[in-house]
């Protein structure tokens, strides 16, 4: 048994009336009787799901691209950390030890 047949949406060429053809029918404008029809583009299964999959690994490539950037800038952060804590530890041993040295070098 065969399928139903499959209704086309088409675009009148010159009001621009969006018609709804069968197989057979004629091919002519209900509104203005316009012989120009435009078939209207469609979007098939696939094509949507390839979109989809298309966007998704392109905001995974994006989400990965600030993963990477927020770590380098996090290590960086915490190198200057680092060097920070160890310039005021050395900076207030120096500190202390001059402070204190007249006491114990007499």
């Amino acid at each position: 048994m065969d399928p139903p047949p499959e209704q086309v949406n088409y675009i009148c060429g010159d009001c621009g009336m969006e018609n709804t053809l069968k197989p057979g029918d004629v091919i002519q404008c209900r509104e203005c009787g316009c012989r120009i029809l435009y078939k209207k583009r469609t979007r098939r299964k696939w094509e949507r799901d390839l979109e989809s999959r298309i966007q998704g690994q392109l905001g995974l490539l994006r989400t990965r691209r600030i993963e990477r950037r927020f770590k380098r800038t996090e290590e960086r952060i915490t190198e200057e950390y680092i060097y920070l804590l160890k310039f005021l530890v050395c900076t207030s041993c120096r500190l202390l030890y001059y402070s204190l040295a007249p006491y114990f070098c007499n």
